[in-house]
């Protein structure tokens, strides 16, 4: 039993109490297990707790002030000379508390095969409520900074998996590893009086957003449907009404009317969740081989499913978004009247609805990737060796990081990060940092 106390809060909610009971059955050890040899060791196990969460400032507790050329003014309304001035900064909220992560996990720990292979298996559950956040505020509270609110409540639900073999063959060594993670995100709760909220990452296509809504997974992609591009003029005629239509460009789904059905006229309202970065499953595989002095070492690492929003090429694949800059080789198959059996649009200076001026599911791709993250190589002199010379150890490594990646993702990087509620968007994202490495460690 837990009392955490946190001064980023308060007086009113500056403490929380965190319960949280775990038990255990090492069932092997029970009379009716005996006799079984191919099992030597059986847990099966069990826990439920609480955990408080205080990541928000001491600045968040009071109203803040500042100055600064921008907030300058002139006092005799002349615009000959300019004083300080000093405005709110910040908004402040002395309410905010704990926010609270109640996770039950159930498991199993096992042993087999004269202990050359263990299995660990875990699933759990984790409800989390009076999330903080920075609430969405009316803009007329002006340039402040928005305080961290108790916002809304998640679930997330999965299972881990951990496999590992060991045996050896008289000088040769061998252990691997395998991992799998699975699980589930969802929103449950916004807020009173709204079921979503948005967080921005760009300012260049009105404001690129990515959603945060009850029912769905935390930073859904939102934006518009795209189902093809219009073939010609008589596609463009005999579809729902759209701004900026035209042969080569963008034709999205028409999905605001009742129950879902079209209505003839794209709009804000057809907008639609077009894209989830939470994969639908992680996996690992890590492999020790010894040999006499040798050792070598290999982990590789996998994600399956998920999307990644590529906003690279809102840059890349349209001319006025940044004409000076190099274009993809895409371009070379965008649309044009003899080439219509593309999903690359037409290549041209214009900006409007239905090129790139809405985020729409053309920037969305898949995020499966396969990586190599390191193999190692490694040599240990013989102690025989070592002792003539006065040392312990001397081992020489050669070691190499990220050496490969498989995927179908067009941009730099598939392993995009981000913040909790912006995450898997790709605005540039640094490539993959590959490393060859030599080195040696030394004992005396």
């Amino acid at each position: 039993l837990r009392r955490d106390g946190a001064s980023v809060f308060g007086e009113n909610d500056r403490y929380g109490i965190f319960p949280a009971v775990s038990a255990g059955w090492r069932i092997t050890e029970e009379s009716f297990m005996k006799g079984i040899s191919w099992l030597n060791e059986l847990k099966i196990r069990g826990g439920w707790g609480k955990m408080g969460n205080s990541r928000i400032s001491p600045n968040n507790q009071a109203n803040t002030a500042g100055s600064g050329a921008t907030l300058g003014y002139d006092i005799s309304g002349s615009n000959t000379s300019t004083l300080s001035g000093l405005a709110l900064t910040g908004l402040g909220n002395p309410n905010a508390k704990w926010e609270e992560n109640t996770t039950i996990n159930i498991g199993f720990d096992g042993t087999l095969i004269k202990n050359k292979l263990d299995i660990i298996f875990d699933w759990y559950t984790r409800k989390t409520k009076d999330l903080l956040f920075r609430d969405n505020l009316p803009a007329t509270v002006g340039s402040a900074t928005r305080p961290f609110v108790n916002i809304g409540s998640m679930e997330n639900s999965g299972i881990d998996l951990m496999i590992t073999y060991k045996g050896r063959a008289r000088k040769f060594r061998y252990e691997a590893d395998f991992i799998f993670t699975k699980y589930k995100n969802e929103i449950t709760k916004v807020s009173d009086g709204t079921d979503f909220f948005d967080v921005g990452f760009t300012n260049r296509i009105g404001g690129g957003v990515v959603r945060n809504v009850k029912g769905q997974p935390v930073s859904a992609f939102f934006g518009y449907q795209v189902i093809g591009l219009f073939k010609d003029a008589a596609d463009v005629t005999g579809s729902a009404t759209q701004g900026g239509a035209g042969p080569g460009r963008f034709k999205y789904a028409d999905i605001s009317g009742p129950a879902g059905k079209p209505d003839g006229l794209i709009n804000d309202l057809d907008r639609t969740y077009i894209g989830n970065p939470n994969p639908d499953f992680t996996y690992g595989f890590n492999t020790r081989l010894m040999y006499g002095n040798f050792d070598l070492e290999a982990l590789f690492y996998g994600v399956a499913g998920g999307e990644v929003l590529n906003f690279t090429k809102w840059f890349l694949d349209f001319y006025p978004s940044f004409a000076g800059i190099g274009k993809s080789s895409r371009v070379l198959n965008a649309w044009t009247p003899t080439n219509t059996n593309t999903d690359i649009p037409k290549f041209e200076n214009v900006s409007n609805f239905s090129t790139n001026g809405v985020l729409n599911s053309y920037y969305i791709e898949k995020g499966s990737y396969f990586r190599m993250r390191s193999l190692k190589i490694g040599y240990t002199l013989p102690t025989a060796t070592l002792r003539n010379i006065g040392l312990d150890k001397l081992r020489f490594f050669l070691q190499g990081t990220n050496l490969f990646t498989i995927t179908k993702y067009t941009g730099n990087d598939p392993a995009v990060s981000g913040v909790d509620t912006n995450f898997g968007v790709d605005v540039g994202n640094y490539p993959v940092n590959r490393q060859i490495l030599f080195g040696l460690s030394v004992g005396l």
